[in-house]
């Protein structure tokens, strides 16, 4: 890339681990819920389906609805817990080594 007036050089030295921590939980949590509402589905789906069952509807609704919560409560956390492990690894190799370097663009508005 040529080398623009417009062109900042930054090296990310640090990155916060609680903010790291929060956005990885966000992140985590949103595909899990997705996936688990698909999950969800697909069961009822099969409930609906299943000509021999032995669970009362209203039995396997709340249980899968559980699980289905169960879920995205565990992505929250594992994905927090994976920002704030991540966030600071990265800290700690950047005092080492040096940050990411990036190249940053002013934008006139």
């Amino acid at each position: 890339m040529d080398p623009s007036p417009f062109v900042v050089p930054r090296i990310v030295h640090r990155i916060a681990p609680l903010s790291a921590a929060r956005m990885y939980a966000l992140v985590a949590g949103t595909l899990t819920l997705a996936t688990a509402v698909a999950r969800f589905l697909y069961a009822v789906v099969l409930f609906v389906q299943d000509n021999q069952r032995t669970t009362s509807a209203v039995t396997f609704i709340g249980s899968a609805a559980l699980e289905t919560i169960a879920a995205t409560v565990s992505g929250l956390v594992v994905g927090g817990l994976v920002g704030l492990v991540g966030a600071t690894v990265y800290n700690w190799w950047a005092l080492k080594v040096g940050g990411v370097h990036i190249e940053l663009e002013k934008v006139n508005q």
